[in-house]
Formats: C-alpha cells, sequence, structure tokens
C-alpha cells in the first residue's frame, strides 16, 4: 500500500486557506483592533499604547503601567476582557490543534517510509 507523504508546509498552507481559521482570525484581529480604536478615543492613549494594551488584556498577561481612568474605559475594559478573552483562547486553541496536527502527520510520513522498507 502507497502512503501520500504530505510536508508540513503544504498542510499549514491549507489550514491557513481554510474558512475556519480566516474566520477565528479575523474575528481576533477585529477584537484587538476595537479595543484599540476604543482605547485610543475614550481613553485617548496613543496608538501604540491602546494597542499594546489591548492585546496583553485580551492574552491576560497584563501590564501595570496603564490602566483606564474613565468610567466607559472601565467598563467596556471589564467586558471586553470577558468576551475577548474566549475568543482569544479560542484562535489560540485552533492554532495549537492545527501545530499538533502537523507534529502527529509527521510522524505518520516518518512511519509511511518504514512501510515502504516492510511492504505493508
Amino acid at each position: 500500500m502507497k502512503h501520500k507523504k504530505s510536508t508540513a508546509f503544504s498542510i499549514l498552507r491549507s489550514e491557513l486557506f481554510s474558512s475556519e481559521f480566516k474566520t477565528a482570525a479575523l474575528l481576533g484581529i477585529l477584537t484587538i483592533a476595537a479595543g484599540a480604536v476604543f482605547y485610543r478615543f475614550v481613553e485617548l492613549w496613543s496608538w501604540s499604547d491602546a494597542i499594546y494594551f489591548s492585546i496583553s488584556t485580551l492574552t491576560t498577561v497584563g501590564i501595570g503601567g496603564i490602566s483606564p481612568h474613565t468610567e466607559a474605559g472601565k467598563v467596556f475594559t471589564s467586558l471586553y476582557m470577558l468576551i475577548g478573552v474566549g475568543i482569544m483562547f479560542g484562535f489560540i486553541s485552533m492554532v495549537a490543534k492545527r501545530a499538533n496536527q502537523l507534529r502527529f502527520n509527521a510522524e505518520v510520513d516518518v512511519h509511511a517510509v518504514a512501510c515502504e522498507k516492510c511492504g505493508k
């Protein structure tokens, strides 16, 4: 039986173009962008601070240097964390799942070479 050998690159490329991956990536980017726009115009932060705070909040890293000072900013941040962390967790989980599949497929490819030698 001949095994089809697939490279990690071809699998990754097909995953990057899957609609599920594109949707999750777009949702993650839009979530970060929404936070950055809010912090830029409501908290009057620089773009770099707004983007940095948005990413660190959604990835639960957190930073102590900046925090919202307005009531609107505090309320938004509370909701942003509750909703956004779930969105980012879903995206990161999807990437981890795909990476695990790539690793498994690489192990299968090694076995396929061994099968060609033994005739199975």
